[in-house]
């Protein structure tokens, strides 16, 4: 698995990242992320499942600016946050400016990890009925489903 190297931070960050926003499209039915929904569904992702006891709406701004679209399109965290994997470092803590943001990556990968499960528990019980059909729409875009026409 690549979280154990211990250099591979980038890489399992970025991967994080795109599995967050694929859940959230899960988590809400919708079939992409459209127009510049992207920061959106990445704020409420972060405040709205248990990533919410760490991150503020405004953490998780930075995150998505910073942290999101720094890796995903320049390779490169902006401003002056960092990706660490420190002992005592905690998943998340603002720098001392105030202008980034300290992610323990391993940490949030963690915290990620037990985000999904909780969200696969979710869907298991059937009183969470908007949830499922949320995913129902997701996967029916996936795989190309469209209903039957009369």
């Amino acid at each position: 698995m690549i979280e154990c190297y211990e250099h591979a931070g980038f890489a399992v960050m970025a991967l994080d990242c795109l599995l967050i926003e694929t859940l959230q499209q899960f988590r809400e039915g919708k079939a992409e992320t459209s127009g510049n929904k992207s920061k959106d569904y990445f704020v409420r992702f972060l405040t709205d499942t248990a990533f919410g006891d760490f991150f503020t709406k405004e953490m998780a701004i930075k995150f998505y600016q910073q942290i999101r679209c720094g890796i995903l399109h320049q390779a490169e965290t902006k401003e002056n946050s960092r990706l660490l994997i420190r002992e005592h470092t905690p998943l998340v803590a603002q720098t001392p400016d105030g202008r980034g943001l300290i992610i323990n990556r391993r940490l949030f990968h963690s915290q990620l990890v037990r985000v999904f499960d909780e969200y696969i528990s979710s869907l298991r019980d059937p009183s969470h009925a908007e949830l499922r059909s949320n995913l129902r729409k997701k996967m029916d875009h996936i795989c190309r489903n469209t209903p039957s026409q009369p």
